[in-house]
């Protein structure tokens, strides 16, 4: 098979995989593609609707990631799937704030006070910069972000375009970083 076929054959299985993980996560089996489509796609009611909780941290946002290297739109994607732009938000694990760091990841990155958005911002982008450094893809990258890095590691994971390899990954961590994609997707368009 050519070069191309085989890039199209993986992006396909990958593609096969996601709608099979998350089809099985939510008991149903989408009726076609575009229904899978509709359904995990952020909700759009106008033209950058994901975007306007965000305006309160923009400046914020803008800083982080440009002290970090990271495109502004990443972070805000980031922070829409994490905690919807909730400063206050705290999970069921104990991550806390904006960006759902966990108190010993926050410590680590010098983050006092989750609650605060501009140490939370900082600090959740600092990380995000580090865990895409250490990846070398954006998508394994967020999947540490969510799992952990060490869960990444663990599972041996070098490369997100290999479906097989891909799919070692939970369908909650696949949904979470299709998810962060899609949101940033629309943040960018």
């Amino acid at each position: 098979m050519n070069p191309v076929g085989s890039l199209y054959l993986n992006k396909l299985q990958h593609v096969q995989l996601i709608l099979n993980s998350s089809a099985a996560n939510a008991m149903l089996k989408p009726a076609s593609f575009s229904e899978f489509l509709i359904n995990e796609a952020p909700q759009q009611t106008a033209s950058r609707p994901v975007s306007s909780k965000s305006q309160p941290y923009d400046a914020l946002i803008k800083r982080a990631a440009a002290a970090n290297n990271l495109d502004p739109n990443l972070v805000r994607a980031v922070i829409k799937a994490e905690s919807s732009f909730r400063e206050d938000a705290v999970s069921s694990a104990g991550a806390q704030g904006l960006m759902q760091l966990m108190p010993r990841t926050a410590a680590g990155l010098g983050v006092k006070n989750a609650f605060d958005p501009a140490e939370n911002i900082n600090g959740g982008t600092k990380y995000l910069a580090q865990l895409i450094s250490r990846f070398k893809d954006t998508r394994l990258a967020l999947a540490a972000y969510n799992t952990g890095p060490g869960r990444v590691k663990k599972l041996n994971i070098t490369n997100a375009d290999n479906a097989q390899e891909y799919a070692k990954l939970s369908g909650r961590v696949r949904s979470y970083v299709s998810k962060v994609l899609s949101y940033y997707e629309a943040y960018t368009s």
